[in-house]
């Protein structure tokens, strides 16, 4: 059962970083063009934000049942689930802030939580899991 979870995460990595750099650069360009914000704005910053939220769970998931605090490599015992755990909170906060604006501004925001979290979730990733290291 294990296993299949891992494999799961493994997979949902790619659809949560496609998901925020399609959504983060989507907001970009509606910013770069003062776009007013839409109601169907609020339809890929959401599912990319769901997505994370059900990659860290899965991950949290993982950790608990594999007991992966005792033991093993640093980066991937203790770094790992905190620098997920912080785009997570990183990416809420953008988007809760987001909800106070309007128009260009609303964009702004979105793109830079969305991309911000983007880059912190890069960093976490282990070195080992990209592909080709």
């Amino acid at each position: 059962m294990t296993n299949a979870l891992v494999e799961l995460h493994d997979v949902m990595r790619w659809l949560v970083l496609l998901a925020l750099l399609g959504a983060g650069v989507r907001s970009l360009v509606k910013w770069n063009q003062n776009a007013v914000w839409v109601k169907t704005d609020q339809r890929w910053p959401l599912i990319a934000t769901i997505l994370l939220d059900l990659q860290v769970l899965l991950g949290i998931i993982i950790w608990v049942v594999e007991g992966r605090w005792q033991g093993g490599p640093f980066f991937t015992t203790y770094l790992h689930p905190v620098i997920m755990l912080a785009a997570l909170g990183f990416a809420h906060m953008m988007m809760s802030r987001s909800r106070k604006l309007r128009g260009g501004a609303r964009h702004r925001t979105v793109a830079l939580g969305l991309l911000g979290a983007l880059v912190i979730v890069v960093l976490g990733v282990p070195r080992y899991a990209w592909p080709g290291m």
